[in-house]
């Protein structure tokens, strides 16, 4: 019996050897390299507290205002032990990150789902192979219930400041799993950064 955990793929997985496509056209590929990237220094610390500061906004705890934002994200960054910039280009800014968390909200397919939106939702799965059963775990960083007690769509944020088709491919196959298994009708993988909604086809 096997373990696997989707949330790992970007950590743990190898560039998949067959190219998944990302884009239904040529057109659809030219306008995604078209996408700005904001002048942002990324970090794994900068991704942990973009994720704390989103599900503390869906949950309540903390209010999606820039000002709530910007002293959480302030106290965030003191319990990780590292300076606030004000620059951030050269490090971590809590303007920055109040800024992307308000434009993430913002974004179209997420403001319509945002009342439904419960973060952190578990999820579990098992799958029967040739070679005995798969049993399979992982955190989803939001969800959206639909009326009829299941799940309308599955939410994945990214912080990444400007990620290639190859991290994509990997955050695709996570998020896709985590849908098979929820049986949620829509998967919506956010780049936060540069304020990007893409809905897995």
């Amino acid at each position: 019996m096997d373990w696997v955990r989707p949330s790992r793929i970007e950590i743990e997985a190898e560039v998949p050897s067959t190219p998944i496509p990302l884009f239904e056209s040529a057109d659809d590929a030219e306008e995604a390299t078209a996408i700005p990237v904001p002048s942002v220094a990324g970090s794994s610390q900068r991704g942990i507290i973009l994720h704390k500061l989103m599900e503390e906004v869906l949950t309540g705890e903390t209010p999606s205002g820039p000002h709530d934002l910007h002293r959480r994200a302030v106290e965030l960054l003191a319990q990780l032990g590292l300076e606030p910039k004000s620059d951030p280009k050269r490090g971590i800014s809590p303007a920055e990150l109040a800024e992307t968390i308000a434009r993430t909200l913002s974004l179209p397919e997420i403001a319509q789902l945002r009342e439904r939106l419960v973060p952190e939702h578990t999820i579990f799965g098992r799958e029967s192979t040739p070679l005995g059963e798969i049993l399979i775990s992982g955190i989803a960083d939001a969800i959206a219930p639909d009326s009829d007690g299941g799940i309308e769509a599955i939410v994945d944020w990214k912080s990444d400041v400007d990620p290639d088709q190859s991290t994509i491919a990997h955050y695709f196959k996570q998020i896709e799993e985590y849908r098979r298994h929820t049986g949620a009708k829509r998967a919506l993988l956010v780049l936060m950064t540069p304020g990007r909604v893409i809905e897995t086809a």
